[in-house]
């Protein structure tokens, strides 16, 4: 939609926060041609995460460093794994957090040995 627009409708709010609402597939074209200046605005990115967590590609470096955006992010896209994806995160997650655990064990018990 805002890849056919002038590009001073870009910088304009209104009609990109209207794309945004348009939805995904909207959204992503909405996003990569929005002008600069909206893309660093935390309420505008917020908004486009609310319909789509992919949003944060498109933010600048400062907004993927904040912590809300990115756990708008994540509650967006975490509906879109399925069963197995999510169990494999876990998996992954629970292997690391043992591993982390031993290694602990481990070295605690060096310090012991010395």
């Amino acid at each position: 939609m805002l890849q056919e627009a002038a590009a001073g409708l870009a910088a304009d709010r209104k009609p990109v926060l209207e794309a945004v609402r348009q939805g995904p597939r909207d959204l992503e074209s909405a996003l990569q041609y929005a002008a600069a200046e909206l893309t660093a605005d935390s309420e505008f990115v917020l908004e486009a995460m609310r319909q789509s967590g992919h949003a944060l590609r498109d933010a600048v470096a400062e907004l993927k460093a904040d912590r809300e955006p990115v756990l708008e992010a994540v509650r967006q896209t975490i509906h879109d794994w399925s069963y197995a994806e999510q169990n494999a995160a876990y998996n992954a997650l629970s292997f690391g957090i043992a591993a982390m655990g031993c290694a602990t064990f481990f070295f605690f018990w060096l310090q012991l040995q010395a």
